[in-house]
């Protein structure tokens, strides 16, 4: 169980670092479209981690 809330953690903060340094990218010309990405992606991968930690609450 604590390897799961563990893991679960780990996705939560670097879909947060990654959301970060996406918006950073944006200040970016020749990046805009990546950091776009970057945003799009940890946003899903944040809703994943945050619903695997709440699934295992119940």
């Amino acid at each position: 169980m604590n390897t799961i809330w563990f893991l679960c953690g780990m996705v939560v903060f670097i879909s947060a670092i990654t959301f970060l340094v996406g918006i950073f990218m944006q200040f970016s010309e020749e990046s805009k479209k990546l950091g776009l990405k970057m945003i799009l992606y940890s946003v899903i991968a944040f809703v994943i981690g945050f619903g695997t930690c709440i699934a295992t609450l119940t």
